[in-house]
């Protein structure tokens, strides 16, 4: 197993997939992602141009979409959440304390250690409140 996460993203980085992966294939405009993350709209597009370099995002006809990979990334770190979530709410932990507290690492565990305990909780394809995402 590695000791390091395969993903390399930032908590920061990981928001905007996570933003831009709910408005679909459709994509978001700029303004309302920088909206919606509370963020200026000159650094919404640095943070874009960012993973865009990455082959996380494509901007094109003023539309943000996710890449391929970028879709891979995000539906990766989403079992990844899940799964963790999951854990901490057999374990007694209340669910909304489980999920925010998980988005602070899911993005940085290791992909082979995710898929690890996503097969041994019964890869679960909801969270614990039963929805396909938090």
């Amino acid at each position: 197993m590695t000791s390091k996460p395969d993903r390399d993203l930032s908590k920061r980085e990981v928001a905007y997939l996570r933003r831009v992966s709910r408005s679909g294939r459709v994509g978001i405009r700029l303004s309302a992602l920088a909206r919606e993350l509370s963020v200026a709209p000159p650094s919404a597009l640095e943070e874009v141009r960012h993973l865009e370099a990455k082959g996380l995002l494509r901007n094109t006809g003023g539309r943000i979409t996710l890449t391929k990979e970028g879709r891979r990334m995000t539906e990766a770190i989403r079992k990844t959440h899940l799964s963790f979530e999951t854990v901490l709410t057999r374990l007694g932990v209340p669910i909304q304390e489980a999920c925010r507290s998980i988005h602070d690492f899911d993005f940085a565990v290791p992909q082979e250690l995710a898929d690890r305990v996503y097969e041994a909780i019964g890869r679960p394809d909801r969270c614990p409140k039963g929805e396909l995402e938090c």
